[in-house]
């Protein structure tokens, strides 16, 4: 079976992100993306500790709520798999029969993937080569998903159980692509914090050429808080709102040097290795970050980042293809970084007619 639906449908995003459930419907009319309605509810702490698979009922439940909560107007849906449960590469092969393809990218996969292939899910499209780059002279680029077929299942049952149609499954990338990075040109990395979990996306033309997930966010953050400071989660996560990261970039609250440790030791060099790795195998450099996720708020995050990178680093804005309600505004602005993943999915409505 395919893994993604490539029909062009899709009313609701579906976000099932670390800390939180998101949706966001989204209706066209006449080439004009207008917002129907949205919502959010923060998962179960039994929820948080394991995935939304795991925890179907519990899952389904909150789900329902937001849905019915937020007054959507359809049941169809299109959803997102956690990045940790999906693998994206692209591969460069050289010209063949179209019959040897299939085969090709199967053995492909099986070099690549832990699992074994007859329990995973495998996409693949071809991708545009550079016609004036000599070293992609004859040659013929895929960009390759993998994900468990159980998980996809899992995703199946969950919306079936919650009286949804699942139209469509997707990676957080190519959803994050879509709403913070509408136009595909250069090369952009994309840095998404979420509650627990961080995703770091290389995009070069609009293909997510390098992924990785690090198992660290706004949680780690508030730990890190918590600890210094012999204050509760609750608090420090406020501490963490309010005081942010210094705008000279030199932290002195003992707030600010919590934040910096975390964002410093496991963040950035995690990214600063991605982007080595990237471009000593070729990769071009990039031209900015742009930040995403509930931990984008963090106050002068921006700024700390183009001065720790050397890379200008831009908070996303999903919305900026979709029209509302000027009194909206403020609400939506707030919302935004976390809602980005859910935005994007439902933007798969620009396409359907």
């Amino acid at each position: 079976m395919a893994l993604f639906n490539k029909k062009n449908v899709g009313l609701i995003g579906v976000d099932f992100g670390s800390g939180a459930i998101k949706i966001v419907e989204l209706i066209n009319t006449s080439g004009t993306i207008e917002l129907v309605t949205y919502g959010l509810g923060i998962k179960d702490r039994v929820t948080v500790k394991t995935d939304a698979v795991r925890n179907q009922q519990a899952t389904v439940g909150q789900l329902t709520h937001i849905l019915k909560e937020s007054r959507v107007n359809t049941t169809r849906v299109v959803a997102a798999l956690p990045a940790v449960n999906v693998f994206t590469t692209v591969i460069t092969m050289p010209p063949m029969p179209k019959k040897e393809i299939e085969a090709a990218i199967r053995w492909e996969a099986k070099k690549m993937v832990p699992l074994p292939l007859d329990k995973m899910s495998i996409d693949w499209h071809p991708v545009p080569v550079d016609p004036n780059d000599p070293k992609e002279k004859d040659k013929f680029k895929i960009i390759m998903t993998t994900a468990p077929s159980d998980v996809i299942q899992g995703y199946v049952s969950m919306m079936r159980s919650a009286g949804l149609q699942l139209v469509g499954l997707e990676t957080e990338a190519t959803a994050l692509r879509r709403s913070l990075l509408p136009s595909a040109h250069g090369c952009q990395l994309l840095l998404d914090m979420g509650a627990s979990t961080s995703n770091v996306i290389i995009f070069d033309h609009g293909l997510p050429v390098v992924t990785r997930n690090i198992d660290v966010g706004g949680e780690a953050i508030n730990r890190n808080i918590a600890n210094a400071m012999n204050i509760s989660l609750d608090r420090a996560a406020q501490f963490r709102d309010d005081i942010g990261l210094p705008a000279n970039g030199l932290p002195s609250h003992p707030v600010h040097q919590a934040i910096s440790f975390v964002i410093d030791n496991l963040i950035i060099q995690e990214l600063t290795r991605v982007l080595n790795t990237y471009q000593m195998g070729g990769g071009r450099p990039i031209d900015r970050i742009t930040i995403a996720g509930g931990c984008s708020h963090i106050k002068n995050l921006a700024t700390y980042l183009t001065t720790r990178t050397k890379h200008t680093a831009v908070i996303g804005n999903p919305w900026q293809e979709i029209s509302y309600h000027p009194e909206l505004q403020p609400d939506l602005d707030k919302l935004a970084p976390q809602m980005a993943v859910a935005i994007g999915l439902a933007l798969k409505i620009k396409t359907t007619p």
